[in-house]
């Protein structure tokens, strides 16, 4: 990239990426704010991601985005967001995952027998058609 471009790409994407950064530094200042002084956790459990989101709705519902900062904004979401979504997946190791699986997969199957065979059950008082039953099972 030359010199020319490289001065083009950062006027037409800078503005957007420090606003994005504002806004995160701000998110993450307030998700500590409201569950550390506000709720007393000692960590807090506000997200900064939900902060982030509420604070850009709510400015965009008000204001809409000048145009200098559309590119960077665009950037950001596609570019950046997409980035860290893939960087939070290769946290996941498999001794989590199978963590996960072991105390999930019995409450899911517990689940699924639950909800197939309860509604047979409760036919009993209520004598419904057996395939309407076992279409409502189904869907649940």
């Amino acid at each position: 990239m030359k010199i020319e471009q490289t001065g083009n790409w950062v006027r037409r994407q800078g503005p957007g990426i420090i606003l994005i950064g504002l806004l995160a530094l701000v998110s993450e200042l307030a998700s500590t704010f409201i569950g550390e002084t506000l709720m007393g956790f000692e960590r807090s459990p506000v997200s900064s991601v939900m902060v982030a989101l509420l604070i850009g709705l709510t400015i965009r519902n008000i204001r809409p985005l000048p145009k200098i900062f559309a590119g960077g904004v665009s950037f950001g979401t596609k570019g950046i967001l997409r980035l860290g979504i893939i960087l939070l997946g290769l946290r996941l190791s498999i001794v989590d995952m199978v963590q996960v699986i072991r105390v999930g997969l019995p409450v899911i199957v517990v689940c699924v027998v639950v909800g197939l065979l309860l509604p047979h059950v409760i036919n009993r008082w209520m004598k419904l058609p057996v395939p309407l039953v076992t279409l409502i099972s189904v869907g649940t």
